[in-house]
C-alpha cells in the first residue's frame, strides 16, 4: 500500500539535500564531455552497474544485511521503469533531434514536477513554485538557445517525442517516490540501478538487430576514459540519485523541481571551463533568470531550513 504518513510538505533539511543532486548533475557534464567517445547506452551501463555496486555496499553496511533489497515488486517495476525510461529518451531525443530543442524539452520536467504535484500529492499549486518554475524555464530558453534558435520540424518527431517522454517519466518518479515510497531506504536504488543497467545492456542486441538504432559500437574503454566513469557511476549516478531520492521522498519536491533550472546554469559554467563555449552577456543575464527564478520557487523553504536550523 502507498506510504503517506509523511506530511507532503516534506522536511526542509531533505530539501536540501535534494538541492546536491542539482549541484552534481549540474556539474556532470565535465564527465561527459570527457567519456564522448563512448556509446551513450554503453555509458549509462557501466554507470548504473558502478552506482548499483556502491549504493548496495553502503545499504549493506548501514542495515547490517540485506533484507533492504526485499521491496515490493511493485516498487521495482515502478522505480525501474521509469528511471530506464528517462534516461533512453533523454539519449534517444538528443539523437534523433537538434540537440538544442531536445534538450529544452526535456527540461520541462521542473515545470511539470509543480503541475503534476496537484493531481499526484493532492496539494495547492502556490504562486511563488510557479512563478520560479516559469522563469527558470524562461531563463533556460535563453540560455540554450542563444542565437540559435528553436526549429520544429516534422523529421525529428522521434526525437522531440522521446525527449518528452524523458520529462514526463522523471516528473512522475519524483512525485511517485515522494507519495508512494517514502519509507523505503534510499539505498534501495541499488538493486533498481542493476535492473536498469541489464535494461541498457539489452540495447545491444537491439542495436545489432537495427543497425545505428542504439549506438550499437559498444567498445572496451581507455585508460583515459576510466576516471570520468568512475565518477559517472558513483558521483552522477550514486551519489547524486541518492540525494534526489531522499530528497523527492522527504522533502518538497516542487521546490527541487523551481531549484533544478540551475543544472543547464553549471553545466554551461562546466563547460565553459572546458573551452567548449563561451559565456556571453547574453549568457550571463538568462544565468540570473535563472538563478532568481530558482530562488524565487524555493525562496520560503530556504527561510525555512534556516528558522528550523536555529
Amino acid at each position: 500500500m502507498p506510504d503517506r504518513s509523511l506530511p507532503l510538505n516534506g522536511d526542509p533539511r531533505a530539501t536540501a539535500i535534494g538541492f546536491v543532486a542539482i549541484i552534481i548533475w549540474g556539474l556532470a557534464a565535465l564527465t561527459v564531455h570527457l567519456t564522448r567517445d563512448l556509446p551513450t547506452f554503453q555509458i549509462l551501463a557501466i554507470g548504473f552497474l558502478l552506482g548499483g555496486a556502491a549504493l548496495t555496499l553502503w545499504g549493506r553496511w548501514l542495515a547490517g544485511g540485506f533484507a533492504f533489497v526485499r521491496q515490493s515488486p511493485r516498487y521495482y517495476a515502478i522505480v525501474i521503469t521509469l528511471v530506464f525510461i528517462n534516461n533512453a529518451g533523454f539519449v534517444l531525443g538528443l539523437r534523433y533531434a537538434p540537440i538544442v530543442t531536445a534538450s529544452l524539452i526535456n527540461y520541462l520536467w521542473p515545470l511539470l514536477i509543480v503541475l503534476l504535484s496537484v493531481p499526484i500529492l493532492r496539494r495547492p499549486l502556490r504562486w511563488w513554485h510557479a512563478l520560479g518554475v516559469a522563469m527558470g524555464f524562461a531563463g533556460c530558453l535563453w540560455l540554450v538557445t542563444g542565437e540559435m534558435g528553436i526549429h520544429l520540424s516534422a523529421e525529428y518527431i522521434v526525437g522531440y517525442l522521446a525527449a518528452l517522454t524523458a520529462a514526463i517519466s522523471w516528473a512522475i518518479y519524483s512525485l511517485v517516490l515522494r507519495r508512494d515510497f517514502a519509507r523505503v531506504p534510499t539505498y534501495a536504488l541499488g538493486p533498481v540501478f542493476f535492473g536498469v543497467a541489464a535494461l541498457c545492456l539489452l540495447t545491444w542486441p537491439i542495436g545489432q538487430i537495427f543497425p545505428g538504432s542504439f549506438n550499437a559500437a559498444w567498445q572496451w574503454p581507455a585508460l583515459k576514459d576510466l576516471l570520468p566513469l568512475t565518477l559517472i557511476g558513483f558521483g552522477t549516478f550514486g551519489l547524486a540519485y541518492a540525494c534526489w531520492d531522499y530528497g523527492a521522498r522527504r522533502g518538497d519536491v516542487r521546490v527541487m523541481g523551481a531549484g533544478s533550472y540551475l543544472t543547464p546554469l553549471l553545466s554551461t559554467l562546466a563547460l565553459a571551463i572546458l573551452g567548449d563555449i563561451p559565456v556571453t552577456t547574453t549568457a550571463w543575464l538568462a544565468c540570473g533568470l535563472i538563478i532568481g527564478g530558482a530562488f524565487v520557487g524555493s525562496g520560503r523553504e530556504i527561510f525555512a531550513l534556516k528558522n528550523h536550523n536555529n
